[in-house]
């Protein structure tokens, strides 16, 4: 064999084994919203920054649930639709043991299937810290202390942290269970008649789009201060909000797959590290309270020594 055809060969399979030996990592992405496809940017533009030896791609969550080539050593869910069906492309042995990162997803849905995959699996969730929204009440209504929580099927299970966490703050939690579309409006009668405070906690059976407008108009006239958990609350009529926005749930979830890449162990479940606190400056004068955006933030951030 002539020595540069020796060399041809040699280069072919050396450039072969380069390609299988490169790492990728695959994002796949839920349909339906604008917050998944800016969170997914957001991983793959961090993931990618300084890092040429491993390849990062956005795909559809259907097409990843199909099957992996082994040279994907990371996957990430974003949103509880991806998620769920790379569960149950796991669960049928598809997917292998490639460790996870699901992200962008209430806690409840990361909790229910978890347990169903064999390796490696961490959640980056939507739900605040019990402690955070209690030190935030306080902050925001120093003067108020009865804080009334509807709780449904997919929330019920957070009832102890919060009730933990508001008598850290000096604050009273009382918990209203809705299991059913029939409980709602009895319960929401009482929580507002016998508190000073509603704190909105994610779950479906509660707050979704056929009743949240019906909450919103009865606190506002029983002049009841409505806490939400998304800034559409605060446009359509809560007083507060405390919230992670996609960019920042977006680079805690680099960090975490940054992390497993690396092999540094990661929390099974990590709540959000950045947040942000937004107001209804217009009904919160109208119920006589001044609030500032800003100030509530950084006593929360000093709290909690960031």
């Amino acid at each position: 064999m002539s020595w540069p055809r020796a060399l041809a060969i040699f280069l072919l399979v050396a450039c072969a084994m380069a390609g299988q030996a490169r790492a990728a990592v695959w994002i796949a992405v839920s349909e339906g919203s604008a917050d998944y496809a800016t969170v997914a940017e957001e991983i793959r533009a961090g993931l990618g920054r300084g890092d040429a030896q491993t390849e990062v791609s956005i795909r559809p969550w259907a097409e990843v649930a199909q099957g992996i080539p082994p040279q994907v050593r990371l996957l990430v869910s974003v949103g509880s639709p991806a998620y769920t069906g790379l569960v149950e492309a796991a669960a049928a042995g598809r997917l292998g043991r490639t460790p996870l990162v699901a992200t962008l997803l209430p806690r409840a849905v990361f909790e229910a299937q978890r347990r169903k995959l064999a390796g490696t699996v961490t959640g980056i969730v939507l739900d605040q810290p019990a402690v955070r929204q209690m030190a935030l009440l306080r902050y925001a209504f120093p003067h108020l202390r009865r804080v009334g929580i509807l709780l449904g099927p997919d929330s019920e299970a957070s009832q102890a942290a919060l009730e933990k966490a508001a008598a850290e703050q000096g604050l009273q939690a009382n918990v209203y269970k809705v299991q059913a579309d029939a409980d709602l409006y009895p319960a929401l009668r009482r929580v507002i008649e016998e508190n000073d405070l509603l704190l909105a906690i994610p779950d479906t059976t509660v707050y979704n789009g056929a009743s949240i407008q019906n909450i919103l108009l009865a606190s506002y006239r029983q002049k009841t201060p409505l806490i939400g958990f998304s800034p559409a609350y605060v446009r359509a009529g809560a007083m507060l909000a405390l919230y992670s926005t996609p960019a920042q749930i977006g680079s805690q979830t680099t960090r975490a797959a940054r992390n497993l890449l690396a092999g540094t162990p990661v929390p099974v479940v990590q709540t959000p590290t950045d947040f942000v606190v937004s107001a209804n400056v217009n009904v919160a004068r109208s119920l006589g309270f001044r609030l500032s955006e800003e100030a509530l933030r950084l006593q929360l951030l000093s709290r909690e020594g960031l």
